[in-house]
Formats: structure tokens, C-alpha cells, sequence
């Protein structure tokens, strides 16, 4: 798969040990209800660009980060309905990764395929849950004119998204101890995609948490309060201490609840 901006994507499929993931939903098993249990395993990768006289596959990509989550479903035999109940419990992440809805779309129908396929074998046919890991791999791709360190600015990395605990849906990445009010105001903070360095030097010329710009593929939160700008992980993780309900750059009260 491949997308615009220098990312790209692949992944790969493989039925494992349902003790080799870790997730919540093995407590979702229901008696007779056949569940397919997956884990999407993600690596972010940086692929800097081949020097000349240089052949591609000898160009260097370093793993920068990774992240694990996980989703089930009970389906139904309706491969629509099937797919859909899919996207609700990924998409959300799989998005935060760049990725077109047209990407997203081929990676969950290929998932789903595979795992009916199992279900088809003979030898799977009473295995319940059907666990399937999804291998994913996000790569930013270093440009011809792009520096090294501009490329490793706007690489898709974990860290740089916004935490797996803001999800509507639960995950295997737990919050520790945060009050619903605090935890649905970060969900509804507003992040934007930078798309150009015009457009990025327009929303925040600068992050007053980690003094970086806001390069492409960054996402920014505006405060509604105040309406100061910061890289949306970087006032998330800021907001979520308890410690720090202020805006970093006026002291305002950032987060409204008590």
C-alpha cells in the first residue's frame, strides 16, 4: 500500500497462539459465538532515501518506534456488517497513521478474508476465539531534497500520536487513574493534520511544550480556552497530569472540570 506525503504502508497476516495476545476481549468469549480475535502489531519505520550508485533494497530503514492494540468481533456472515464492526474498533488508530480510508478499507477486508479462510480449514473449524495478528508496518519515507533531520521531524511515530487511552474503544494501553470529565475533554479536542510547512508555520510556528515546529504529518490541538497551539501529543500527555490543568503559555485553566 502506499499514500501521499512519503508514507508508506505494508503488512502481513498470521494466525498465532491465542496466549500471544494480549487483550481484554478474550473475556468477550461467548459460549457457541464464534469471535475473531485480532492484535495489530505496528512498527514505524524511517526509510532514508538511497544514495546514488546505491541499490533500493540496500537503502537503510531504521524502526523508530512500535505499538501493539487490539479488536474483536463476533461475525455474522454479513462480510459488510462484518467489515464495519472492524472499522469501528480500528480505524480510529489506523487513521491517526495517515492512512487513506481506501488503505484502511484494503487492510480490513484482507484481514477479515484471512481469518474466514481460517475459519474454512478443516483443522480451525471448532477454534474459538480465531486469533489473527495483523503486522503492520508505517514507513516515512525520506524525500530526495529532504534532510535526515527533517524527515525524523515529521515521522509517524507512537509518541507523536495521540495516546491509545483516548479511544471511544477500550485497548490494551490502560490510563491509569483519570475521571471521565478529564478523559472525554482530551477525546474532543480538536487535532489537525499538517499538511505543508505553509499551513504548519500558520497553526503553531512553534510548540512551547518541546520547542519544535509543527512540520508535515504533525498534529496540532488549539486550546478552546485560550486558543494557544501545541502538538496535539505533546498538550494531551500535558492536560492528562493532574498536575498540569493550565495552558503552558498563559497559566489559563486549560481543563474547565474540577
Amino acid at each position: 500500500m502506499g499514500s501521499e506525503f512519503g508514507y508508506a504502508y505494508d503488512f502481513r497476516l498470521s494466525m498465532v497462539s491465542v496466549d500471544e495476545i494480549n487483550s481484554k476481549y478474550k473475556s468477550e468469549l461467548k459460549d457457541g459465538v464464534k469471535t475473531f480475535l485480532f492484535e495489530f502489531r505496528t512498527n514505524f519505520i524511517l526509510k532514508k532515501k538511497r544514495p546514488e550508485n546505491v541499490d533500493e533494497e540496500e537503502a537503510a530503514e531504521v524502526i523508530i518506534d512500535s505499538e501493539r492494540f487490539d479488536a474483536y468481533i463476533h461475525p455474522t456472515g454479513n462480510e459488510k456488517r462484518d467489515l464495519l464492526e472492524l472499522s469501528v474498533m480500528s480505524s480510529y488508530r489506523l487513521s491517526e497513521y495517515w492512512m487513506t480510508r481506501a488503505e484502511i478499507h484494503f487492510l480490513l477486508n484482507e484481514t477479515l478474508d484471512f481469518t474466514r479462510s481460517l475459519v474454512s480449514d478443516p483443522q480451525y473449524v471448532s477454534l474459538n476465539p480465531i486469533p489473527v495478528v495483523v503486522y503492520v508496518e508505517v514507513h516515512t519515507v525520506q524525500q530526495k531534497n529532504e534532510t535526515l533531520n527533517n524527515a525524523m521531524d515529521r515521522a509517524i511515530r507512537a509518541e507523536h500520536l495521540a495516546p491509545l487511552y483516548l479511544w471511544p474503544q477500550p485497548t490494551i494501553v490502560e490510563s491509569g487513574e483519570m475521571c471521565s470529565y478529564r478523559l472525554s475533554y482530551l477525546r474532543g479536542l480538536t487535532r489537525v493534520r499538517v499538511e505543508n510547512a505553509v499551513d504548519g508555520l500558520a497553526l503553531m510556528p512553534i510548540c512551547p511544550i518541546c520547542k519544535r515546529c509543527g512540520r508535515v504529518g504533525s498534529q496540532i490541538t488549539t486550546l478552546p480556552g485560550c486558543g494557544h497551539a501545541f502538538h496535539s501529543h505533546c498538550v494531551i500527555r500535558w492536560i492528562a497530569s493532574k498536575e498540569k490543568d493550565v495552558c503552558p503559555s498563559c497559566r489559563r485553566r486549560a481543563f474547565p472540570f474540577p
